[in-house]
C-alpha cells in the first residue's frame, strides 16, 4: 500500500513525514485546486479535514469536494469533514449533496461533528466548530452500491 498525503504547508508536511516516512507528500495549492496533478481515479480513500472551505478560486466552496472525488476510484472511500453548516461558505447543504453526487459520490452520513464528538465551549461555538459537519460515502463501482460503505482492504 503507498500512502499519498497532500498538505498546503511545508510544516504540515513536515510533521507527517517524520510520522511517517514511506509517504509520498505532494504540496496543494489551497488558492487554486484546479492546478492538483493527480490523475482521476488515483486514491483509495480521501479525507479532506476544514481544507475545502479555504480554498479561494472556487464559484462554489463545494466544489472542493467535487475535485476531492474525481480522484477517488471507484469503489472508494471519502471522509470530509468542514464547516458545511456555515451558510457564509455553504448557503445551501442541498449544494453540498448535489455536488456529491454530480461529482459520482454516494453519501452514507451526513451530520454535525457535534453528533459524534462531544464539543465543549468554546468549540462548539459557531466561530469555531459549530457549524463543522462530517460527510462519509463512497464512490459507488464494481460491488459498491450506492448508499454503501465498500469492505476495508486488508493492509497485507
Amino acid at each position: 500500500m503507498i500512502d499519498t498525503g497532500v498538505d498546503r504547508t511545508p510544516t504540515s508536511r513536515g510533521c507527517f513525514r517524520c510520522r511517517r516516512p514511506h509517504t509520498a507528500l505532494s504540496h496543494l495549492d489551497p488558492q487554486c485546486p484546479a492546478r492538483d496533478v493527480h490523475r482521476d481515479g488515483s486514491f483509495d480513500v480521501v479525507v479532506s479535514c476544514l481544507t475545502f472551505h479555504e480554498i479561494g478560486d472556487v464559484a462554489r466552496k463545494s466544489d472542493g469536494a467535487v475535485e476531492a472525488l474525481r480522484v477517488l476510484r471507484p469503489g472508494g472511500r471519502y471522509v470530509f469533514l468542514d464547516l458545511f453548516g456555515d451558510p457564509a461558505f455553504y448557503p445551501s447543504l442541498d449544494d453540498v449533496r448535489d455536488a456529491i453526487a454530480t461529482a459520482g459520490g454516494s453519501i452514507v452520513e451526513f451530520s454535525s461533528l457535534a453528533t459524534w464528538l462531544p464539543l465543549p465551549f468554546p468549540l462548539r461555538h459557531p466561530k469555531v466548530l459549530g457549524h463543522a459537519m462530517l460527510i462519509v460515502g463512497a464512490k459507488p463501482g464494481i460491488g459498491v452500491q450506492d448508499g454503501e460503505l465498500p469492505p476495508c482492504a486488508s493492509a497485507d
